[in-house]
């Protein structure tokens, strides 16, 4: 996602889970050829289990310049490329954007959830035990598609299209992220990729996508007279990969509890790595 589709950031007196996020979630999947298992409807326990303090301050609605002190260190980032402002403004982006960091993972829950569809295909047709799947695939093969092709197909099949920034930022996620894997390795498969190909995807996915919504969120500070382009691309992959180090980390950590998860289970995962990803840039405002 290029920084021309930033924009100013919600504003004040609005829930900070989007209203729409629900519909987003429920629209139809790809060409509907391949089946997906049905996501576990946690959004009522995620709503019991969030902090007390949060739901008597806020109340679920944001409060004015939410996206204040976010947007100044930012801003510091970009013209200074000192780390520790990124940290602060993805702590302030959190705890004070998004009302905390398990507000902060719920937005992402349609990022999750069209990678849970990713993972789904990728792994039935890596065992072979989705007929529907292994039929997609076969049209799909037969004609002889670049890597580029098998890209956009996969895309396709196991994202919505609304067509809204969301929806746009996952398909850029997902490119992204399996045009890497790609890179480095010309001779992957990747209807066979192994588990380790699947969780460098998840954190190449999930990475991308933190920073996407950052941009998008807070606002074009990448753009303007004071920032070289060169330089302001150079600060934007840097956030990515701050980003991916965090969460593979978390990842690390979760997986080892779930050594051989659902596919449920890697949702779960997923959500609550960005939670706990969360949680430690808010500790860089302490």
């Amino acid at each position: 996602m290029g920084t021309s589709t930033s924009s100013s950031g919600s504003g004040a007196n609005v829930p900070f889970i989007p209203p729409w996020e629900d519909k987003l979630q429920n629209l139809p999947i790809g060409s509907g050829d391949v089946s997906y298992p049905i996501p576990d409807n946690d959004e009522e326990s995620e709503k019991d289990d969030a902090p007390a303090e949060d739901n008597e301050s806020i109340g679920g609605i944001a409060p004015p310049r939410r996206y204040a002190s976010a947007r100044r260190e930012l801003r510091n980032y970009a013209e200074s490329s000192d780390k520790s402002h990124f940290r602060k403004a993805v702590g302030n982006f959190s705890k004070v954007g998004s009302g905390g960091a398990k507000q902060a993972s719920r937005k992402m829950k349609t990022s999750t959830r069209a990678a849970t569809n990713l993972l789904s295909l990728l792994t039935s047709l890596r065992d072979g035990n989705n007929i529907s799947a292994n039929n997609w695939a076969q049209k799909l093969l037969k004609n002889n598609p670049s890597a580029s092709e098998i890209i956009d197909a996969i895309i396709s099949e196991t994202t919505t299209s609304g067509g809204t920034i969301d929806e746009e930022s996952i398909k850029n996620s997902m490119s992204f992220a399996l045009s890497e894997l790609i890179k480095k390795d010309e001779n992957i498969d990747l209807f066979k990729m192994s588990d380790n190909n699947i969780w460098n995807l998840i954190e190449l996915y999930l990475s991308n996508e933190v920073k996407n919504k950052l941009i998008h969120e807070i606002g074009q500070l990448f753009e303007g007279s004071k920032n070289i382009p060169s330089s302001s691309m150079k600060n934007i992959n840097m956030m990515r990969k701050y980003l991916q180090s965090e969460i593979s980390s978390q990842l690390s950590e979760l997986r080892k509890s779930i050594p051989n998860p659902s596919i449920r289970q890697f949702q779960n995962i997923m959500d609550k790595a960005l939670e706990n990803t969360f949680i430690v840039y808010e500790g860089a405002l302490q």
